[in-house]
């Protein structure tokens, strides 16, 4: 745990505020889940979302830990190949794919997962100049996810989400694989609820295995993609979070029933993001200066809330204080704010004891999302930091003018 000596080391290296980096709890989570899919469905495959944070330090710790990744962006292919994954290790997925990234991610032996007729687009102009044999090619489909009173609850509150293929477009979906030559090697699943519901995984799984069955498909590969709850600290939420075990027994259970994947046993391939990423980083802001605003305490930071909570969720998350010594005293009504102009970038409202300029407050579970979506607002996007024993190692350096007005012309 970070104490005030480790941000002198810091200091060293970076000024303001910055991302920390915990490898530790990033391994751990990856372990975990794989772990407890494993116990009930041995054949099981993580590929890291890509997406949930991209620097590529922590993707290469995914790499080392047996991931796969799964891209969906031009960026972040870049990314997976800089962070060592080989092509087989690279699933493509998404609704805008390039067509040069959709030709070299076949070439290499990724797997591409078509989502759209673009995408059949793209591979029938492929295979006119390739070969289509042994191509690896999945279909995602969508899936309509529903609640215990058979309402529909796929994130975005429509009835069905905008991803995949549905039935009506299956046949012709197929068929055009069929007069290509290609196999369908993966079924992809991917649909989440707000609330991350268990019983939801369960309904992908019938579903993709439901339409190999009406299409007498053989795949070696059954892709539930993510979205699932990973460990959570303590009041971030007024209800419990299901565990990593508890999303493998309902998939498994479905896929233990199935008699075409007892005899098959094809891959389990989840795409965790979130899940595994959120308590990988925290962020760190110092004091800058104290000012009293008739009854409340302002604490000015180096800081901003738009590196914490980039599209203004209104969660709580878990902080800490690090002082040179204990902070006691009566609680006060206090406003942390953040290093731009603006009255809404306000980190944190509510009691703390009296702190004082040089303080530093860490914000804990941000580590999905919150780094990648940073923007150059006002403030440069926040270094990320590595802090071990052997050291401070910065795995994303401070921005600087130079390299932020080199994109521009005039």
């Amino acid at each position: 745990m970070l104490d005030y000596n480790d941000l002198a080391r810091v200091a060293e290296s970076i000024e303001g505020a910055f991302y920390l980096v915990n490898p530790s709890a990033f391994r751990a989570n990856l372990t975990a889940l794989r772990e407890a899919f494993a116990a009930e469905y041995p054949h099981v495959q993580v590929a890291y979302a890509v997406k949930a944070n991209y620097l590529p330090w922590l993707c290469s710790v995914a790499r080392d830990a047996g991931c796969w990744a799964e891209v969906v962006s031009s960026l972040e292919y870049a990314v997976a190949e800089f962070a060592g994954f080989g092509g087989g290790e690279i699933i493509y997925n998404g609704p805008a794919k390039r067509a040069v990234d959709f030709a070299r991610v076949l070439e290499t032996g990724g797997l591409v997962q078509l989502d759209g007729a673009r995408d059949l687009d793209l591979l029938r102009n492929y295979c006119r100049e390739h070969t289509s044999s042994g191509l690896r090619v999945g279909v995602r489909i969508n899936c309509v996810i529903t609640d215990a009173q058979g309402k529909s609850i796929v994130y975005g509150g429509r009835e069905q989400g905008r991803f995949g293929f549905l039935d009506g477009e299956l046949p012709e979906v197929f068929a055009t694989l069929r007069r290509l030559g290609v196999e369908v090697h993966s079924l992809h699943g991917h649909t989440t609820s707000k609330a991350r519901l268990v019983p939801c995984y369960g309904q992908i799984a019938k579903r993709l295995l439901g339409i190999r069955q009406e299409y007498g498909l053989q795949p070696s590969v059954i892709d539930i993609g993510g979205g699932f709850f990973g460990p959570v600290p303590e009041g971030i939420f007024d209800y419990p979070t299901p565990a990593f075990g508890d999303y493998a027994r309902e998939v498994a259970a479905v896929l233990k029933a199935d008699s075409w994947v007892v005899e098959h046993s094809p891959t389990l391939v989840v795409e965790p993001g979130v899940s595994v990423a959120a308590a990988s980083l925290s962020y760190i802001v110092r004091v800058l200066e104290v000012r009293r605003r008739n009854d409340r305490v302002i604490l000015q930071t180096d800081g901003t809330m738009f590196h914490v909570r980039s599209n203004m969720s209104e969660f709580r998350i878990p902080h800490r204080i690090i002082s040179r010594g204990a902070r006691t005293g009566p609680l006060q009504e206090t406003d942390m704010v953040g290093a731009t102009c603006m009255e809404v970038d306000v980190l944190y409202r509510g009691l703390l004891p009296s702190l004082r300029v040089g303080d530093a407050i860490e914000f804990q579970n941000v580590g999905a999302y919150s780094l990648v979506q940073s923007p150059a607002f006002i403030e440069y996007p926040a270094p990320a930091v590595v802090c071990e024993a052997a050291g401070v190692h910065v795995v994303r350096n401070a921005s600087s003018s130079g390299w932020f007005l080199e994109q521009f012309s005039h």
